[in-house]
Protein backbone atom coordinates (compact mmCIF):
# COMPACT_ATOMS: atom_id res chain seq x y z
CA UNK A 1 0.00 0.00 0.00
CA UNK A 2 2.99 2.19 0.27
CA UNK A 3 3.48 3.49 -3.27
CA UNK A 4 -0.61 4.26 -2.94
CA UNK A 5 -0.66 6.06 -0.30
CA UNK A 6 2.17 8.13 -1.51
CA UNK A 7 0.56 8.68 -4.43
CA UNK A 8 -2.87 9.78 -2.52
CA UNK A 9 -0.79 11.97 -0.85
CA UNK A 10 1.06 13.54 -3.98
CA UNK A 11 -2.53 14.30 -5.76
CA UNK A 12 -3.95 15.27 -2.50
CA UNK A 13 -0.91 18.11 -1.61
CA UNK A 14 -0.36 18.71 -5.51
CA UNK A 15 -4.00 19.84 -5.37
CA UNK A 16 -3.72 23.05 -3.32
CA UNK A 17 -0.04 23.84 -3.52
CA UNK A 18 -0.47 25.59 -7.63
CA UNK A 19 -0.61 29.23 -6.06
CA UNK A 20 -3.94 28.84 -8.30
CA UNK A 21 -7.00 27.01 -8.22
CA UNK A 22 -6.80 23.04 -9.43
CA UNK A 23 -9.61 20.95 -9.79
CA UNK A 24 -11.12 17.37 -8.91
CA UNK A 25 -13.99 16.47 -10.81
CA UNK A 26 -16.28 13.73 -9.49
CA UNK A 27 -19.23 12.67 -11.43
CA UNK A 28 -21.97 10.24 -10.63
CA UNK A 29 -22.76 7.46 -13.15
CA UNK A 30 -26.52 5.45 -14.05
CA UNK A 31 -24.51 2.49 -13.32
CA UNK A 32 -23.50 3.80 -9.31
CA UNK A 33 -19.80 3.85 -9.97
CA UNK A 34 -17.84 7.29 -9.79
CA UNK A 35 -15.61 8.94 -12.10
CA UNK A 36 -12.77 10.91 -10.88
CA UNK A 37 -10.90 13.18 -13.09
CA UNK A 38 -7.80 15.66 -11.59
CA UNK A 39 -5.26 17.49 -13.19
CA UNK A 40 -2.30 19.02 -11.28
CA UNK A 41 0.41 21.59 -12.07
CA UNK A 42 2.65 21.96 -8.88
CA UNK A 43 4.48 24.96 -7.82
CA UNK A 44 7.71 25.27 -7.04
CA UNK A 45 7.82 25.39 -3.43
CA UNK A 46 5.59 22.08 -3.11
CA UNK A 47 8.47 20.50 -5.60
CA UNK A 48 10.79 21.46 -2.91
CA UNK A 49 8.70 19.87 -0.19
CA UNK A 50 8.19 16.72 -1.80
CA UNK A 51 11.64 15.81 -2.99
CA UNK A 52 12.58 16.39 0.34
CA UNK A 53 10.34 14.31 1.59
CA UNK A 54 10.88 11.19 -1.28
CA UNK A 55 13.59 12.64 -3.46
CA UNK A 56 16.45 10.25 -4.19
CA UNK A 57 20.59 10.56 -3.51
CA UNK A 58 20.25 12.65 -7.01
CA UNK A 59 17.55 14.81 -5.82
CA UNK A 60 15.42 12.80 -8.45
CA UNK A 61 11.58 11.96 -7.69
CA UNK A 62 11.32 8.51 -8.85
CA UNK A 63 7.25 7.65 -9.48
CA UNK A 64 6.58 4.20 -11.33
CA UNK A 65 3.13 5.14 -12.99
CA UNK A 66 2.50 1.20 -14.12
CA UNK A 67 3.30 0.34 -10.33
CA UNK A 68 1.18 3.14 -8.22
CA UNK A 69 -1.63 2.25 -11.49
CA UNK A 70 -1.34 -1.24 -10.14
CA UNK A 71 -1.92 -0.18 -6.50
CA UNK A 72 -5.08 1.70 -7.57
CA UNK A 73 -6.74 -1.17 -9.03
CA UNK A 74 -5.99 -3.28 -6.40
CA UNK A 75 -7.86 -0.81 -4.23
CA UNK A 76 -10.73 -0.97 -5.73
CA UNK A 77 -10.39 1.70 -9.06
CA UNK A 78 -10.86 0.78 -12.40
CA UNK A 79 -9.95 2.43 -15.90
CA UNK A 80 -7.14 4.14 -14.22
CA UNK A 81 -5.28 6.05 -16.26
CA UNK A 82 -2.30 8.10 -15.41
CA UNK A 83 -0.50 10.70 -17.34
CA UNK A 84 3.02 12.16 -16.24
CA UNK A 85 3.33 15.35 -17.74
CA UNK A 86 6.84 15.81 -15.76
CA UNK A 87 8.23 15.73 -12.49
CA UNK A 88 5.21 15.22 -10.03
CA UNK A 89 2.09 16.57 -12.07
CA UNK A 90 -0.58 14.29 -13.35
CA UNK A 91 -3.47 14.17 -15.42
CA UNK A 92 -5.62 11.34 -13.87
CA UNK A 93 -9.04 9.49 -14.33
CA UNK A 94 -10.55 6.62 -12.94
CA UNK A 95 -13.28 4.99 -11.66
CA UNK A 96 -14.66 3.41 -8.35
CA UNK A 97 -17.25 0.91 -9.32
CA UNK A 98 -17.69 -0.96 -6.04
CA UNK A 99 -17.53 2.44 -3.23
CA UNK A 100 -14.31 1.47 -1.90
CA UNK A 101 -12.79 4.42 -2.81
CA UNK A 102 -10.92 6.18 0.05
CA UNK A 103 -13.03 9.40 -0.67
CA UNK A 104 -16.01 7.31 0.38
CA UNK A 105 -14.68 4.87 3.21
CA UNK A 106 -13.97 8.08 4.82
CA UNK A 107 -16.93 9.75 4.76
CA UNK A 108 -15.73 12.49 3.11
CA UNK A 109 -17.57 11.56 -0.45
CA UNK A 110 -21.71 10.25 -0.46
CA UNK A 111 -22.68 8.45 -3.27
CA UNK A 112 -26.43 7.00 -3.11
CA UNK A 113 -29.47 6.89 -5.11
CA UNK A 114 -31.14 9.89 -3.71
CA UNK A 115 -27.88 12.12 -2.90
CA UNK A 116 -24.72 12.90 -4.23
CA UNK A 117 -22.39 15.49 -2.16
CA UNK A 118 -19.32 16.03 -0.13
CA UNK A 119 -18.71 16.59 3.66
CA UNK A 120 -15.53 17.86 4.60
CA UNK A 121 -15.70 17.79 8.71
CA UNK A 122 -12.61 17.86 10.91
CA UNK A 123 -13.86 14.78 12.30
CA UNK A 124 -13.92 12.94 9.23
CA UNK A 125 -10.26 14.52 8.12
CA UNK A 126 -8.81 13.77 10.89
CA UNK A 127 -10.20 9.97 10.78
CA UNK A 128 -8.80 9.81 7.38
CA UNK A 129 -5.37 11.27 8.97
CA UNK A 130 -5.77 8.58 11.99
CA UNK A 131 -5.97 5.66 9.39
CA UNK A 132 -3.41 6.76 7.05
CA UNK A 133 -0.49 4.77 6.36
CA UNK A 134 2.91 6.03 7.89
CA UNK A 135 3.72 7.26 4.33
CA UNK A 136 0.53 9.40 4.18
CA UNK A 137 1.38 10.59 7.62
CA UNK A 138 4.75 11.83 6.97
CA UNK A 139 3.81 13.51 3.78
CA UNK A 140 0.77 15.03 5.81
CA UNK A 141 2.78 16.01 8.60
CA UNK A 142 5.21 18.22 6.98
CA UNK A 143 2.22 20.46 6.35
CA UNK A 144 1.67 20.87 10.51
CA UNK A 145 -2.44 21.26 9.59
CA UNK A 146 -4.04 21.55 13.35
CA UNK A 147 -6.83 19.73 12.01
CA UNK A 148 -4.96 16.34 11.98
CA UNK A 149 -4.35 17.39 15.62
CA UNK A 150 -7.31 18.74 16.69
CA UNK A 151 -6.51 22.15 17.47
CA UNK A 152 -8.18 25.32 16.56
CA UNK A 153 -6.10 27.73 14.58
CA UNK A 154 -7.35 31.05 12.47
CA UNK A 155 -6.30 30.54 9.03
CA UNK A 156 -3.82 33.61 9.66
CA UNK A 157 -2.55 31.98 12.65
CA UNK A 158 -1.56 28.73 10.19
CA UNK A 159 0.09 30.81 7.79
CA UNK A 160 2.57 32.35 10.16
CA UNK A 161 2.98 28.81 11.65
CA UNK A 162 4.09 27.69 8.58
CA UNK A 163 6.26 30.68 7.50
CA UNK A 164 8.06 30.27 10.64
CA UNK A 165 9.12 26.85 10.02
CA UNK A 166 9.52 26.81 6.07
CA UNK A 167 9.76 30.14 5.07
CA UNK A 168 7.54 33.07 3.48
CA UNK A 169 7.61 30.97 -0.11
CA UNK A 170 5.67 28.18 1.25
CA UNK A 171 3.35 29.84 3.28
CA UNK A 172 2.61 32.35 0.67
CA UNK A 173 2.05 29.51 -2.08
CA UNK A 174 -0.60 27.70 0.59
CA UNK A 175 -2.12 30.86 1.37
CA UNK A 176 -3.01 31.78 -2.15
CA UNK A 177 -3.99 27.97 -3.04
CA UNK A 178 -7.04 26.44 -3.72
CA UNK A 179 -9.17 23.63 -4.97
CA UNK A 180 -12.37 23.63 -6.22
CA UNK A 181 -14.57 20.63 -5.81
CA UNK A 182 -17.17 19.80 -8.38
CA UNK A 183 -19.86 17.05 -8.13
CA UNK A 184 -21.89 16.49 -10.83
CA UNK A 185 -24.94 13.95 -10.11
CA UNK A 186 -26.30 11.41 -12.17
CA UNK A 187 -29.14 13.69 -13.88
CA UNK A 188 -25.94 15.94 -15.12
CA UNK A 189 -26.60 18.73 -12.40
CA UNK A 190 -23.30 20.14 -11.14
CA UNK A 191 -22.48 21.69 -7.62
CA UNK A 192 -19.10 23.17 -7.09
CA UNK A 193 -17.17 24.56 -4.12
CA UNK A 194 -13.85 26.88 -4.30
CA UNK A 195 -12.10 26.32 -1.09
CA UNK A 196 -8.60 27.78 -0.14
CA UNK A 197 -5.80 25.18 1.17
CA UNK A 198 -5.54 26.99 4.37
CA UNK A 199 -9.50 26.83 5.10
CA UNK A 200 -9.03 23.01 4.51
CA UNK A 201 -5.96 22.76 6.94
CA UNK A 202 -7.58 24.72 9.72
CA UNK A 203 -11.61 24.04 9.05
CA UNK A 204 -13.05 26.10 11.09
CA UNK A 205 -16.32 24.94 9.54
CA UNK A 206 -16.95 22.47 7.05
CA UNK A 207 -17.20 22.43 3.56
CA UNK A 208 -20.27 20.82 2.72
CA UNK A 209 -21.31 20.49 -1.14
CA UNK A 210 -25.19 19.41 -1.59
Amino acid sequence: MKKFSWFLAVIFLAAGLTSCTSEIVLKQEKSGSINVKFSSVAGNAFIKMVKSAAADDDGNVLIDVNAITHELEKSGFVNVDIEKKNVIDFDISMDDFFGNSILISSGLLSSTADEFSASITAAKFADFYNKADDDLVNILDMFLAPVFNDEEMWESEYVELLASFYGDDVANEIKESSLKITLEDVNGKKKSKTVSLAKLFTLQEPVIIN
